[in-house]
């Protein structure tokens, strides 16, 4: 297991969906800035996208969060004597996340 991760080099949260209509943008609220992150365009005549490309927003959006909570629950050993599969998939996912897969 690592001692306390490196905390990956990226936009920080909190990341919020703006607009639902047809077109929405994904943006980072930091200090009275905004920074978009990704945009959906078109997403309504996409052909029965629509929920999906909202689906994939709100998991974007949240990724910062994930990410954190996730390296917390490492650093803190929770996943020490757990399965190895898992202890695997908890590192990949975070290696993935930080551009180190």
């Amino acid at each position: 297991m690592t001692s306390k991760m490196t905390k990956s080099k990226r936009t920080p949260g909190p990341w919020e969906i703006r607009g639902m209509g047809p077109n929405f943008l994904i943006d980072a609220r930091t200090e009275g800035s905004s920074y978009t992150i990704g945009w959906f365009k078109d997403a309504i005549s996409m052909k029965g996208k629509r929920l999906e490309h909202c689906a994939n927003a709100r998991l974007i959006a949240a990724a910062p969060e994930l990410l954190e909570a996730l390296e917390a629950i490492v650093d803190a050993g929770y996943l020490e004597g757990a399965y190895q599969p898992t202890v695997d998939l908890a590192l990949a996912a975070i290696a993935k996340a930080r551009g180190e897969a």
